[in-house]
This record gives structure tokens, sequence and C-alpha cells, in this order.
């Protein structure tokens, strides 16, 4: 009996373990993630409880598509963020930003936290300082970064 207990504990931690901390992707990932990716001007957010299919969302903001690079987007639509998931969310703030964006339902969210929204600042983008880890970022020049998820997507639609 005791033996069971244990091995059911240790199942019980693994699992928890397993659904509690947020995943923090590297570039490549991100990139072939998203559903959809692009250079937006995201309007200032407002509070509204929304529920997705995996989460509940505590802001929405206007978004309007400057650039395409993948996906479906329409010109303008409405972006979820600062999900109920303790460990990490997509807290949304207005101004330019490479997004990397997933669907929650029938809402557009950011697919990856608060990496899924990339800061614009004039000709750089905040961006990954190590190209196939998550954690450092860096403002780098655009058309580095874009050339970079380009190649991403390029390579991803080989294979």
């Amino acid at each position: 009996m005791k033996t069971l207990f244990i091995l059911m504990a240790i199942c019980f931690v693994a699992a928890t373990q397993a659904y509690s901390k947020a995943a923090f992707l590297g570039e490549v990932d991100l990139v072939t993630k998203a559903a959809a990716i692009a250079i937006v001007e995201l309007g200032e957010p407002t509070a509204s409880e929304q529920k997705g299919a995996i989460w509940t969302y505590r802001q929405t903001a206007t978004v309007k598509v400057v650039q395409r690079f993948k996906g479906d987007l329409p010109d303008t639509f409405t972006l979820h963020g600062d999900e109920t998931f303790i460990c990490a969310q997509c807290r949304l703030s207005g101004g330019r930003y490479l997004v990397f964006l997933s669907r929650d339902g029938d809402l557009w969210v950011g697919t990856n936290y608060h990496l899924s929204l990339r800061p614009v600042k004039e000709d750089q983008i905040e961006w990954y300082l190590e190209p196939e880890q998550g954690g450092a970022l860096k403002f780098q020049p655009a058309k580095m970064v874009i050339q970079r998820v380009r190649a991403i997507l390029a390579k991803a639609a080989k294979t």
C-alpha cells in the first residue's frame, strides 16, 4: 500500500509540473508555430473579459495590420491578451509590433505570451540575442529581423 501511495504521489507531482510552467519558445519555434505573423499598429488596450477555448483573457485591443508575413489576417481585428495563466501573460500596450499570433477558439491571441509582441522602434525590432534560444532580447535592425523570420518561414516551407 505504501508503494502504491508513493507511485501515485510521483505521478501527481510529475503531471503537476508538466502543466505549471510556461514554455518560452526560441525564434524558430515561435515563427513556425504562429498561425500569423505581421507588423501591426496596436491600439490602447481596454479591460474586457473574454473566454477562449484554453484561457480567459482580460484585455482587448484593436489591431491594424501594416505588413503581413504569414497567415490570413484581416486588415483590422481584435487582439486578446492578459491571460489568466499565472506563469505568463501577453499584456497588451499600444504601439507598433512584430506579432506572432495564434487562435484560441475564435480569438486572436499571442502565440507565446510576452514573446508574441516584439516592439518596433524606428528601424529596430526587439529580437533574440541567441538565434536558436529563447531568453535575452535586444533591439536589432528591423531589416535583419525580418530577413531572419523570412528565412525560417522559407526553410519550414521546404520541409
